[in-house]
């Protein structure tokens, strides 16, 4: 079986830093998240995600 990471969860101090970060500078679009958490995904295979939360 091969193994991969399907979800990262960073915790960080600036959470819009960190979001404009992964959507605008590595082009990963958001998905709809709660208040306080960011999601991303990378549309790639498997359909990855990143987290961030404050």
């Amino acid at each position: 079986m091969k193994l991969r990471v399907s979800m990262v969860t960073l915790g960080v101090d600036d959470i819009e830093k960190s979001e404009a970060l992964y959507r605008d500078g590595l082009g990963f679009p958001q998905i709809n998240s709660p208040p306080g958490v960011g999601l991303l995904t990378n549309n790639g295979p498997g359909s990855d995600y990143v987290t961030v939360r404050h």
